[in-house]
């Protein structure tokens, strides 16, 4: 890769590895003719998780280590990008960048909806939100879902104020949180439940707000309330354009999805797909 540093000196500027256990790999990695990684492994100097940390440096891939508590671990895709999960959600980012590249949006923009609550809708969003900033792409994720609220959780974030502080007009996108620690990616927390949640997302103000994000950002990924709460879910995945519907092992059930996706249906919302969330 051009221009890409050594493993060893990434190593060393994290400190990860000494400078002088560095010269010791290097000479015999030089010597033996095998990779920098797999010496210092062997020389009991490296875990496979400070190779893997190294090469997502290298190649500029947002991956965190192990031992960073900085996000949920629910927030897979930030920690194991081999998981077969992570490979799965993958797939499904290309199904979604493919689907809308001919859509009313200029960027993908999709609502992750489900019929019933623990579906795993703010797991799939917020993993495939990592995905996208991933790709090194300027990434918005949404917490829509003015309920039960769960992202800032997930990215361990204030949430004093978000999305319905905007649409009930305290503050404006000044709320939205950069993370240092996934470079392309940003979150706008629900912020406080209020009392008319489908109401507030039913203004035209919540319109601007997906304008503004829609010119500003990459992609933009929306979590949302489950159907079986309230209209909100539905009226979500109309106004974003896309939908991807979250259907999970032994949780939903078959009669209020069926429901669900006629109710979608009806209010013309587009449909991408659905997503079997076997966790």
């Amino acid at each position: 890769m051009p221009g890409a540093q050594p493993i060893g000196r990434i190593l060393v500027g994290a400190g990860r590895l000494t400078a002088i256990d560095a010269m010791r790999v290097l000479e015999v990695s030089n010597r033996e003719k095998r990779p920098f990684g797999e010496i210092a492994q062997r020389m009991g100097l490296l875990a496979q998780d400070d190779i893997r940390f190294a090469l997502a440096r290298q190649f500029s891939f947002s991956q965190l280590p192990a031992d960073d508590e900085s996000l949920s671990r629910d927030v897979l895709a930030a920690y194991s990008s081999n998981h077969p999960t992570v490979e799965q959600l993958r797939g499904l980012r290309s199904q979604i960048i493919e689907s809308t590249s001919n859509g009313t949006r200029a960027n993908p923009m999709v609502a992750i909806v489900s019929s019933d609550r623990g579906d795993g809708r703010s797991f799939i969003a917020a993993n495939l939100a990592v995905l996208f900033a991933q790709l090194q792409v300027r990434t918005l994720l949404i917490d829509a879902d003015l309920r039960n609220p769960s992202q800032h959780r997930c990215f361990k974030l204030e949430n004093r104020l978000g999305l319905s502080s905007i649409l009930a007009g305290r503050t404006g996108t000044e709320v939205v949180h950069a993370l240092p620690s996934l470079p392309h990616l940003y979150v706008l927390t629900a912020g406080p439940t209020p009392p008319n949640p489908l109401e507030l997302l039913s203004q035209p103000t919540f319109k601007l707000v997906l304008e503004a994000a829609d010119a500003e950002f990459k992609a933009v990924v929306i979590d949302t309330p489950s159907g079986d709460q309230g209209a909100d879910g539905r009226l979500l995945g109309f106004i974003a354009g896309a939908a991807v519907l979250v259907v999970r092992a032994n949780r939903t059930k078959a009669a209020s999805s069926i429901r669900f996706s006629r109710e979608l249906a009806e209010v013309n919302a587009r449909v991408l797909g659905a997503v079997f969330n076997g966790n």
